[in-house]
């Protein structure tokens, strides 16, 4: 479902309230490789423990220096490029999506970088817009 194809109950005055204006957000798809970068980035500032980075790669379970950990560089072209193919899916909870299920893939490969391989169920969300 698109935004414009949420249903207009849910802009009633008594539902606003009970969501509370604040909650209610429009998202805009992320239609430009530079946005879905800058989205990625911020998304990985906000949850990438730099402390743990750091001690990984330490330990050598993180190669030095990646640009868009925890994803290598060509997991970060294929991503967008994925997302640029669906432009009516590029929207953040996807991307959020694709990550999760990457991380889950790298786990069982007992790997902490999400590489190509562990995008697989990207793009099957980019496809189908989940």
């Amino acid at each position: 479902m698109q935004e414009e194809d949420i249903p207009d109950f849910v802009f009633r005055e008594d539902i606003k309230t009970r969501l509370n204006k604040a909650n209610i957000h429009h998202l805009e798809y992320l239609a430009h490789d530079d946005d879905m970068r800058q989205f990625l980035n911020d998304l990985f500032e906000l949850v990438v423990d730099d402390d743990k980075k750091k001690e990984r790669e330490k330990e050598g379970k993180i190669p030095n220096g990646m640009k868009y950990f925890p994803l290598t560089d060509e997991a970060m072209e294929e991503l967008v490029n994925l997302a640029i193919s669906a432009p009516t899916a590029s929207l953040p909870r996807n991307f959020i999506s694709a990550l999760n299920e990457g991380a889950v893939h790298a786990a069982r490969r007992d790997s902490y970088v999400i590489d190509t391989q562990d995008l697989t169920p990207a793009q099957a969300i980019f496809t189908e817009g989940f």
